[in-house]
């Protein structure tokens, strides 16, 4: 299957795959077709989506072989299992229309190339519609193929104008470093803490102008893995990635930066024992009020593991 579809519509969530919808084009005028029949029908979106045909008709009985989505009735299936059948190449693009969170995602990746886009449902839906009002004026008949890569690159434009998505490095232990586009359409505060897998803190000896690296602030404590070496300090422990810097704020990196830090982080460093047991060494400094004058300047070693 070329595609696998996730559609939200008042709670209920569904899943779909079509042999030829892994493109840009088919889930938004399938879905647009859907709105506009359910403003006749009454019926929810995601109801009458599943019965779309390809000369986008309303077909509500028995699958004929001629409608784009095919239901997929596994009510365990979920976005981690999805992804193993992305990444061992048997679906080619992830698409979610989510109409409670007015949430349009299209994930692809293939050998040749690999996207990422997150926009409002409602911004992705309304670009589409009039791109295909437009050929429909201009081109006796078109197909969705075409209208996809047009819609393309008006779709990574309209993107920069939201801050759904987020172009950061990551650079986990023992791997080279790795783009993604981080999804913050619902809470940028909590996914990046998910990159690191706990609280963030800045790590200021990474950092450099115009770009801030984020790790986990208890990676010591917590005795993660040494990740990469900081010349004349500790080696940084735990995942970190590397974001965009504008004016205190965390934003994309540019293609620029994103390509630099992907060589710089290209090659893991690898750690001895007498490494990772120095990695991992840590104090806690009190800081007493001035009536503990008896604990001042006191510092003990860290516990190891959560405190």
């Amino acid at each position: 299957m070329n595609a696998v579809y996730k559609f939200t519509e008042n709670g209920i969530t569904q899943y779909a795959y079509s042999h030829y919808g892994a493109n840009h084009a088919t889930g938004m005028i399938r879905y647009m077709e859907a709105c506009r029949i359910a403003e006749k029908t009454n019926l929810p979106v995601t109801g009458i989506i599943m019965d779309i045909t390809y000369d986008g008709s309303f077909l509500p009985t028995e699958n004929n072989g001629n409608k784009v989505f095919n239901k997929i009735d596994n009510y365990e299936l979920n976005d981690t299992i999805i992804r193993s059948f992305a990444e061992c190449g048997l679906i080619e693009s992830r698409i979610t229309i989510d109409l409670d969170k007015d949430l349009y995602k299209y994930k692809t990746s293939s050998k040749h190339s690999s996207e990422d886009i997150i926009l409002p449902l409602s911004e992705a839906a309304k670009l589409a519609q009039t791109k295909a009002e437009q050929w429909n004026r201009n081109y006796s008949s078109w197909n969705m193929n075409d209208l996809s890569d047009s819609l393309k690159s008006e779709f990574k434009a309209l993107q920069k104008e939201f801050n759904y998505a987020m172009d950061i490095v990551v650079v986990q232990p023992g791997l080279p470093a790795e783009h993604i586009v981080l999804d913050v359409s619902q809470n940028k505060l909590r996914a990046m803490q998910n990159i690191v897998d706990g609280l963030i803190e800045p790590i200021y000896s990474l950092s450099e102008p115009g770009i801030i690296v984020y790790g986990n602030e208890e990676a010591r404590i917590m005795e993660m893995e040494p990740n990469r070496r900081v010349p004349g300090e500790q080696p940084v422990c735990g995942t970190f990635f590397i974001c965009g810097d504008k004016n205190g704020d965390c934003c994309s990196l540019t293609e620029e930066q994103i390509n630099k830090y992907l060589k710089k982080f290209r090659i893991p460093d690898r750690f001895s024992e007498a490494e990772r047991t120095a990695a991992h060494e840590c104090s806690i400094v009190f800081q007493p009020s001035s009536n503990d004058k008896e604990f001042s300047g006191i510092i003990l070693p860290a516990k190891r593991g959560r405190s």
